[in-house]
């Protein structure tokens, strides 16, 4: 029975997938792009402003056609637009400003300048290229009246998941997720050496160290991010483990199953901050090359990886492999011997917890968990119509929505949202006969709107 449902399982994945690829593909949309053009502008320069106009008329366009209002998605853009462009300016007005008057120098230069400067960062802003699968160009044309007047039109493929998140990103304010506690493990395999050979009586000698170094850099790093961070000790280790292999049940938010989940001097793991935890493992590999004893020379090759673990979402958000290095240390002093190897093996990580930083910072926070159950279920592809049907209309509060159960007839879905309960409750009493596909509607009960009935509509020219 068991491998019965591990095969349906995977076929739900499999026309998951299939399914997502083909609704996240919108029809061909037509840009319409505008810019008025200074006589000394260059041809590419010209070009670029006009595709990225037209990109933001195709995206505007897209998002209407989503049922998605622009308006506010613009207003969102162009004020983190300007937010950003602040640094830019002030760097370009000090390149231009007499330090003995405090007056810009060559005005023309600089308005020159400054507007070249900000129509080009802007058109790389946001990256909105991102939303479209491919497009393609008709050929560039002047106004008649005006020959300043440049206008360009494409034709174009929208990745509806892409422009969705992007419209999440910039509409929803407050939406960084926070993570409250950051703890670091490490793990080294030692071949054909002992720790006596690395310079130490003991491992912990060095695993301390490097350890500790880690995690002072982390709290350093992260300073703002995260709040806390620590080195799990061998029982915290087996506690992350059990706590990450443990599947997430489908009616239980999160933070119950880690309530109880803490040990003595860490107050870290709560019922209000469990949910913003990370795990950095980082496993090292050190095996012994060759030793040449008159020289007093030993060689290592040093390798291993590491990955960071969402203990909350049961998933990996980041690993790198270690390139494998070939390093010769002198053996005469034991001490400096350890030290070499520990700064080497420390370094290992820094690259890529710097650049997962970057991602900390930006990753969505969800508010909570609710699960629904939906009820006449034709089949598992009805499912995923509504999912997708949700997830779109419910944008605004970052609505992530998976299957956690279906028995052919009935289903229950897992639904992560950001905000207020209320908005979410509002939300789907709102839903009622609305038309998710050509052939399919929604009931939602006034009583209960976490209880929905899927019905079938006839097509259109049928009955």
């Amino acid at each position: 029975m068991k491998k019965i449902y591990l095969i349906l399982l995977g076929l739900f994945c499999i026309l998951g997938m299939k399914f997502s690829l083909a609704n996240s593909v919108g029809t061909t949309v037509l840009g319409d792009g505008q810019f008025y053009a200074q006589s000394d502008d260059s041809l590419s320069f010209v070009k670029k402003q006009l595709i990225y106009s037209a990109f933001k008329d195709v995206i505007t366009k897209e998002l209407k056609n989503l049922g998605l209002d622009p308006e506010p998605f613009w207003q969102s853009y162009d004020a983190r637009f300007e937010e950003y462009f602040k640094k830019p300016w002030e760097d370009l007005k000090q390149k231009y400003t007499d330090k003995t008057t405090g007056e810009i120098n060559d005005t023309d230069k600089y308005h020159k300048e400054l507007r070249e400067k900000k129509f080009t960062l802007q058109s790389r802003f946001g990256r909105l290229d991102r939303a479209l699968i491919s497009y393609s160009e008709q050929q560039m044309s002047r106004s008649v009246e005006n020959a300043s007047s440049r206008y360009l039109k494409i034709s174009a493929h929208v990745d509806r998941k892409i422009l969705s998140e992007m419209y999440r990103r910039f509409l929803v304010s407050g939406s960084v997720r926070s993570f409250s506690t950051i703890y670091i493990s490490s793990s080294f395999d030692l071949v054909s050496t002992s720790w006596q050979e690395l310079g130490v009586a003991n491992a912990s000698d060095l695993t301390d160290t490097v350890n500790n170094h880690w995690k002072k850099w982390v709290s350093e790093n992260y300073s703002g991010v995260v709040a806390q961070v620590f080195v799990a000790n061998d029982d915290k280790i087996n506690e992350l483990d059990k706590l990450y292999r443990t599947p997430r049940a489908a009616n239980i938010v999160i933070n119950e199953s880690l309530s109880t989940f803490k040990s003595e001097g860490d107050e870290s793991f709560t019922a209000e901050t469990s949910g913003g935890t990370l795990w950095v493992k980082i496993n090292i590999r050190v095996s012994k090359l060759s030793e040449n004893v008159a020289t007093k020379r030993r060689e290592f090759e040093i390798g291993g990886d590491a990955i960071v673990l969402d203990i909350q979402e049961r998933n990996s958000v980041s690993s790198v492999d270690f390139n494998k290095e070939i390093l010769s240390y002198s053996t005469a002093n034991d001490h400096q011997l350890s030290s070499n190897i520990a700064s080497f093996i420390y370094q290992r990580p820094l690259e890529m917890l710097t650049q997962f930083k970057e991602k900390v910072v930006s990753m969505e926070a969800d508010s909570g968990v609710v699960v629904i159950d939906i009820l006449n279920i034709d089949s598992i592809v009805d499912l995923m119509s509504f999912n997708e049907y949700v997830a779109t209309k419910g944008v605004v509060l970052q609505l992530k929505l998976s299957i956690a159960s279906y028995d052919g007839k009935q289903g229950k879905v897992e639904v992560r949202y950001s905000g207020d309960r209320e908005k979410l409750i509002s939300f789907f009493k709102a839903l009622p006969e609305q038309i998710i596909s050509e052939t399919l509607r929604v009931e939602v009960p006034v009583s209960n709107p976490f209880s929905l009935t899927l019905k079938k509509m006839a097509k259109r020219g049928e009955g």
